[in-house]
């Protein structure tokens, strides 16, 4: 005989579970017994339900004892009165009758949880709601597993929507927030028993698989981002791996020193593509845009970060980071190495590699040459962000070899894994649409210079249709979570967090809130999920334009594009009333430093396959690939579908033959 848990039935307050003319059915805790020989449904407390051949079979109590029943279509009324002690049941039966109460009971005591605390009139202090689970001490855990992201957009999208709420993972609990004006204020209050620093110790053990014994450095680093300390804290001032990673980010990859790079990476990806053979003045099909573009954007971002030692070291490098990455959620959830043999191996293999060149660098470069006077970039350590870590983990003092070459795939993962997507999609979305290719091409032609034909970089980057394109691709690409840790009783909004919760922020929610962006007019909708290429820009006589949810207008505002009307340098790019629901890099001050870096390198790359290829895109108009939710949480994701196109070299043309 077979018996199946029906705690899911829970969901719901009345729900039929046979389709026979006499029926059961689960009513809140109550089973009905319709039957055409009574007068009236009679109820029977009930907890679980299980079937075999045509019978249902149901778990009853009284006040001392509890019984199983069965009934099916031909049972009558009396039939129920034949109730067996479940103390004579099998033993198997006993035990999923206990643990469909431990598992129901356990679901109805954190619903009312939840409800009291969501329900709550309290105007200060309230207590977060922690959103109801099944399975005791373990919480959310394997929802997670099963999961992933879908789990906190299930509960976002249909439970809780804009009020924070936590999830248990055992001893753990982390709260989430989505309200863009909660998030807003709560990127502000850093200083106010909010840390963006803590949340590197989750991925620093699993994920980059630095030995234990290493960690020891990042947990006894308690003196924060900034340049002064936390209070309280007596870290040494080598030993401040946080700040002085984040002042090392800042100083080498934006700025003009942003810049710099971004030539160093417009100029690889130049040589690269020009030594193609593969690609002549005639139509070429390829199968995949993504794996196009994508290997291109790493080679050379590869090589401007760096140096060209590392690719030379490994060939492979390209092919051995895909199959990395296939696993960050293998790692992330903590798989045990004999399960997931595959996934380690490629971790392994990737490890060895930053090994092996951090000896190289060793050997044959300088990381102290990291001065004003000195290369902005060498093909050794490739830029002075490389060598400044190099030194960094050197004087620490607390590194070993194992570490620094998991820290520089940490490196490696952080300066790929968001560019790639996003590059691709720009690419995609421009390539889609022929009148804005054509409109970016000039932009870019009138930003060569007219002796060496080398592209004005940061004149581009202030361009505001472009930046408008960079800014709507993560906007709609990005899906990352973005974690904060209190170091005391934080109160935010009317909502208490004690001391040592993690709170995250993910971005996507409020990237898609209807209630804070423009989504156009009713003569021309412009969906959320769909790409425009202008929902950043704004011009002054067009009330309907800008990103931020507009209250109603004349109807003189369509909301069209206005690139074929409007003079250049009209419209102004502007993230107004839209702060904390744009997200894509984090926020505060602890926002990405990398995000100036990843600009460039979408524009270069734009740069390059325009005023070097024609490209046209094998696909129905209108199509476009879906998002790859297996990296939700992550940061950007990849396209899941494959892109078809064909692509030729504008020098020396040739005419289309049939």
């Amino acid at each position: 005989m077979e018996y199946c848990l029906a705690s899911s039935v829970l969901y719901q307050p009345y729900i039929p579970l046979w389709n026979h003319s006499s029926s059961l059915v689960v009513h809140g805790h109550e089973v009905w017994v319709p039957n055409a020989t009574l007068s009236s449904p009679k109820p029977l407390p009930s907890a679980i339900i299980s079937s075999e051949n045509g019978y249902l079979l149901g778990l009853a109590s009284t006040i001392k004892k509890f019984y199983l029943y069965s009934y099916n279509s031909t049972s009558s009324a009396s039939d129920l009165s034949k109730l067996v002690p479940l103390a004579n049941l099998d033993w198997r039966i006993k035990l999923l009758v206990l643990i469909g109460l431990a598992l129901s009971s356990t679901y109805l005591i954190t619903s009312l949880r939840s409800i009291l605390a969501v329900s709550s009139t309290r105007q200060h202090a309230r207590r977060v709601p922690v959103a109801p689970h099944w399975i005791p001490f373990l919480g959310h855990i394997m929802s997670y597993i099963l999961s992933g992201y879908g789990l906190i957009e299930n509960l976002t999208v249909n439970h809780y929507k804009t009020t924070p709420f936590g999830m248990r993972f055992g001893p753990i609990k982390m709260y989430i927030v989505t309200d863009p004006k909660h998030v807003q204020s709560l990127f502000r209050k850093t200083l106010l028993g909010l840390r963006a620093d803590l949340g590197l110790n989750v991925a620093i053990g699993p994920v980059l698989g630095i030995p234990k014994e290493d960690q020891a450095i990042y947990h006894e680093d308690t003196s924060g981002q900034r340049l002064k300390p936390w209070p309280g804290s007596n870290v040494p001032a080598h030993r401040r791996i946080r700040h002085l990673h984040v002042k090392a980010s800042h100083d080498f990859l934006a700025g003009i020193n942003g810049l710099k790079l971004g030539k160093v990476y417009l100029r690889v990806l130049e040589r690269n593509l020009s030594a193609d053979r593969s690609i002549g003045g005639k139509w070429t099909d390829r199968t995949d845009l993504f794996k196009f573009v994508s290997k291109a954007v790493f080679l050379a971002g590869t090589e401007s970060v760096f140096g060209m030692a590392i690719l030379e070291l490994n060939p492979t490098l390209h092919e051995d980071y895909s199959a990395f990455t296939q696993h960050i959620h293998t790692y992330m959830k903590g798989c045990p190495r004999w399960a997931a043999r595959k996934a380690y191996q490629a971790r392994d293999k990737m490890v060895d590699t930053m090994r092996r060149w951090n000896q190289y660098c060793e050997e044959h470069g300088d990381n102290t040459k990291t001065g004003l006077n000195d290369p902005d970039w060498e093909p050794v350590f490739g830029g002075k962000f490389p060598k400044q870590r190099a030194k960094m983990f050197r004087e620490s003092g607390g590194m070993s070899e194992a570490a620094m070459a998991s820290e520089n795939l940490g490196l490696l993962f952080a300066s790929a894994s968001n560019t790639l997507p996003v590059v691709f999609w720009a690419v995609f979305e421009v390539m889609s649409r022929p009148e804005l290719a054509a409109r970016i091409r000039t932009l870019v032609e009138e930003a060569q210079d007219p002796e060496t034909g080398e592209l004005n970089v940061a004149k581009l980057c202030k361009v505001p249709l472009i930046q408008s394109i960079f800014a709507e691709v993560t906007r709609q690409r990005v899906v990352g979570i973005i974690p904060r840790t209190t170091d005391r009783d934080f109160e935010h909004e009317g909502w208490l967090y004690p001391k040592g919760s993690m709170i995250g922020v993910p971005s996507r929610p409020g990237a898609m809130d209807g209630n804070v962006w423009n989504t156009g007019t009713p003569e021309n909708p412009r969906p959320l999920d769909k790409f425009w290429e202008e929902r950043f820009l704004v011009y002054s006589d067009d009330p309907s334009s800008g990103p931020a949810r507009q209250n109603p207008v004349s109807s003189r505002a369509t909301a069209t594009n206005k690139l074929d009307v409007k003079a250049k340098g009209e419209a102004r790019f502007t993230l107004k009333g839209v702060e904390g629901a744009y997200i894509p890099f984090g926020g505060g001050v602890s926002q990405c430093p990398g995000r100036h870096f990843a600009l460039t390198e979408v524009i270069n790359t734009l740069g390059v396959l325009l005023l070097n290829f024609d490209i046209d895109l094998k696909i129905p108009e209108g199509w476009e690939p879906k998002m790859d939710m297996h990296f939700a949480g992550l940061g950007s994701l990849p396209p899941q579908d494959q892109t078809p196109f064909r692509i030729r070299r504008r020098e020396n043309i040739e005419k289309d033959r049939p």
